[in-house]
């Protein structure tokens, strides 16, 4: 049975979306007859007791999207439960494990059952639950069918199956599969008349059979609150079609005499039954009496079409989506429905390409790409890391040790001459984002470790092999560095350094630390490992070492001063100072008024430097416009390459204040101007290049 209540649970969601339809669709049916209402509420027993369903492509309510939702609502408050019980287990203080995040954008085919990743011991336990609860309703109807019976030990039989009692003060209509009309033995006359004709209505509808199931539905569904508001309800509209149809098809008007036998009815009645005349909400059923006019013959036929047309939409679910599933790469995209044969995916090593067929055939395999998801080894890619590619991009998801993430199409990939390629491939462009929102990870395969005990990390720059215990998470004060930490404590930090500068340590003694420079000269980029001694040995950075790879990452500020130490050692100056004027010619070539400063040491200065004016201007040219790049608020705010800027007319015109900073001037060989690095404030705070090393 514990495999029973999530299927339960998903039945129970389904039905209460289409109740609410009905609950939203019932007050416009006021003007119509209560019959019509009535067969609403059939669709909703439907949902609830049958485990099955149809699909349509007619289906408006997301019921298989609401489902997977709340099966993960359901899914973190197990998750919360059992991570607090074995934190109460363990003591308070005691490590204990973060679940894995759900993720806003994961989702599967169908309604997932929450049961398939949570504890089957918590699922037990709330089977159990609702097995009980399931119990006691049952246990309630046996109770109140054999006290009811045992009233009737004493019917007089009257006539085919109706029966007379005096120990009941109100009629109803008892029995299933043969049922039977009891009525107290004080009703006669015309009152007589109506009550037999409205029991008789029920039984001809099967109403005894509905209510008998939706009785039972009520008991599978005890926990739903919005189950026990639709059976109040479905009763009600039960109860009003009967009358109205007892009223419709008497020969005369018989509105205030049938609405007076309603109130002696319900002022009888002393129990519950399973059908009784007059047991339900007797100042609506007398009101609805009173106001009921026979229908028009078009609202009546306008009305059967609206209900069978609502009935079929809410009877069927969506089309589940085409699910595509990528063991090797480990993850899984769901595509609608009405994509089928209108795709393409190419599978790389890395990644998939996603084409629009009609175009990609009509191009021969050249033309129609929609966009690329690519996966890379590592969790520490962020957003910042994708903002910086040339194309279009978007992070998709993160586990296992990888990072998903797509790039869109930046040019035209499809005939803008023929009208029927171009817009196929416009339409499935445009439900593009919604298919990337399908996005989840399948399996746990993760990034294959040499070393023992170690685990694989990776950025968009470098991947590399560390301590299973090392935690690392991008730098809040250095965008193109990671913070080592080991439970909660900081004991180092990987970092991009310029190419051909040296490591050096922040607030701390460069003995107490452990050092390893990576990099490769074909890339002309380092990066510094610095951690804390007691925390790894020379075997440790030995074997992060050996693991160490470079991946191609986006140009960085990082990059700019690598360039800038590579001008200098191959002949080219570093010069300080501020700008005077600047001089942009149209032909592209810069010329540059230069207050030349130098940079001597100072103990009392944050930075270690201050500068001193040398008295002296120098024109610095370039023969085309240098870079410049803002190292100080409020213009720095990455390392990214869209930090990097021209010294041209759009940047002078951004920044009136230029002149009041002082630069860092990097010359080539040939003594020409080829970058700029704003590095100080107007009171001469330091902050050039080399201190971004240390």
């Amino acid at each position: 049975m514990t495999n029973a209540f999530p299927l339960v649970l998903n039945m129970t969601i389904s039905a209460s979306l289409v109740a609410f339809v009905v609950m939203f669709v019932r007050p416009f049916l006021r003007k119509v007859p209560k019959v019509f209402s009535y067969i609403l509420w059939l669709v909703v027993l439907f949902r609830l007791i049958c485990p099955l369903s149809i699909e349509s492509n007619i289906a408006v309510i997301p019921i298989s999207e609401v489902g997977t939702q709340v099966n993960q609502i359901i899914e973190e408050s197990i998750s919360s439960m059992e991570i607090g019980k074995e934190k109460v287990s363990q003591g308070q203080g005691a490590e204990v494990p973060n679940p894995e995040p759900i993720l806003d954008n994961q989702s599967q085919t169908g309604v997932r059952s929450p049961s398939e990743s949570s504890s089957p011991v918590t699922w037990d336990i709330l089977s159990r639950i609702w097995m009980l609860g399931l119990a006691a309703v049952l246990g309630y109807g046996v109770y109140s069918y054999f006290s009811l019976k045992q009233k009737l030990t004493f019917a007089t039989l009257v006539t085919r199956n109706i029966y007379e009692v005096d120990t009941i003060l109100s009629p109803f209509v008892l029995g299933l599969i043969s049922p039977k009309i009891y009525l107290p033995a004080t009703v006669q006359g015309e009152e007589r008349e109506y009550i037999l004709k409205h029991e008789e209505c029920h039984i001809k509808r099967l109403d005894h059979i509905v209510k008998a199931l939706y009785f039972l539905s009520l008991a599978i569904h005890w926990f739903n609150p919005v189950v026990w508001v639709s059976f109040s309800l479905m009763t009600k509209d039960m109860e009003m079609s009967c009358d109205e149809m007892v009223i419709n098809r008497w020969g005369k008007d018989i509105r205030a005499d049938y609405s007076a036998c309603l109130l002696n009815m319900s002022m009888n009645q002393r129990f519950a039954s399973p059908l009784a005349f007059g047991e339900n909400s007797a100042k609506s059923r007398i009101k609805n009496v009173i106001d009921y006019k026979k229908p028009s013959f078009w609202l009546t036929v306008i009305s059967i079409l609206a209900i069978i047309l609502v009935s079929i939409v809410l009877l069927v679910n969506p089309k589940k989506p085409i699910l595509y599933e990528n063991a090797q790469l480990g993850f899984s995209l769901e595509f609608p429905f009405q994509w089928k044969d209108r795709y393409v995916i190419e599978d790389h090593d890395d990644g998939i390409v996603i084409y629009c067929k009609k175009v990609y055939d009509a191009w021969e395999h050249e033309g129609g790409r929609l966009l690329t998801i690519h996966r890379q080894v590592g969790e520490l890619i962020d957003e910042e890391d994708i903002a910086q590619s040339p194309a279009p991009a978007k992070l998709l998801i993160q586990g296992n040790g990888y990072t998903y993430y797509a790039i869109f199409a930046s040019d035209v990939q499809y005939p803008a001459d023929d009208k029927e390629l171009a817009e196929e491939y416009k339409d499935l462009g445009e439900q593009i984002l919604e298919v990337l929102k399908s996005i989840a990870l399948v399996g746990d395969t993760k990034p294959a470790v040499e070393n023992e005990g170690f685990k694989v990390v990776g950025t968009t720059f470098f991947k590399l092999e560390v301590p299973q215990d090392w935690e690392l998470k991008r730098s809040a004060d250095h965008p193109v560095a990671w913070d080592i930490s080991v439970g909660g404590t900081n004991i180092g930090q990987i970092k991009m350094i310029p190419y051909k500068s040296e490591t050096t340590v922040e607030n701390g003694n460069m003995d107490d630390f452990l050092v390893l420079t990576l990099g490769a000269r074909e890339n002309l980029r380092q990066i510094a490992l610095i951690v804390d001694r007691n925390y790894a040995d020379a075997g440790t950075l030995q074997k992060i070492k050996d693991t160490f790879e470079l991946a191609d990452g986006y140009f960085t500020v990082i990059d700019l001063m690598s360039n800038a130490n590579i001008y200098v050692e191959r002949g080219g100056t570093r010069l300080f100072g501020k700008i005077e004027n600047v001089d942009v010619k149209d032909s592209g070539q810069v010329s540059i008024e230069v207050r030349l400063s130098e940079q001597v040491p100072d103990d009392q200065s944050p930075s270690g430097y201050r500068f001193e004016d040398l008295n002296e201007t120098q024109t610095l040219t370039a023969d085309w416009i240098p870079n410049i790049v803002p190292l100080m608020p409020p213009d720095y705010v990455t390392y990214g390459r869209y930090d990097i800027y021209l010294l041209d007319s759009t940047f002078i015109e951004a920044h009136p204040d230029y002149k009041d900073f002082y630069y860092e001037f990097i010359l080539d060989s040939g003594g020409k101007l080829v970058i700029l690095f704003q590095g100080s404030n107007r009171d001469g705070t330091f902050c050039f290049g080399q201190s971004l090393t240390r």
